[in-house]
């Protein structure tokens, strides 16, 4: 198989995801921690009051503990990206 197939992350989605990782990656130390998140999320229009929770949920989701690697970054972006899929999927079925 592929690593196309393997990750199921093509290359365009591959470069686009590094780049993101990169400029949300301040310290540049190829991890993104709590405060690096916060910051990005405050930058996206994040309450105030949500940051901290959406970051620490995302660093729980991604399976970081204080920070999360680029490897876990792209499979957090994938689990959301199904999520929305089965998501729209289901939309599509209830209103046809």
């Amino acid at each position: 198989m592929d690593e196309k197939k393997k990750s199921n992350v093509g290359l365009k989605d591959k470069i686009k995801l590094n780049e993101l990782f990169k400029s949300i990656d301040k310290s540049h130390d190829n991890k993104i921690d709590i405060d690096e998140l916060v910051y990005a999320l405050e930058q996206i229009g994040v309450t105030e009051q949500k940051r901290l929770q959406r970051a620490r949920r995302i660093l729980n989701e991604s399976g970081g503990q204080s920070s999360i690697t680029f490897r876990q970054f792209i499979n957090y972006a994938l689990q959301q990206e199904n999520k929305l899929r089965l998501l729209f999927k289901n939309l599509d079925l209830d209103s046809s």
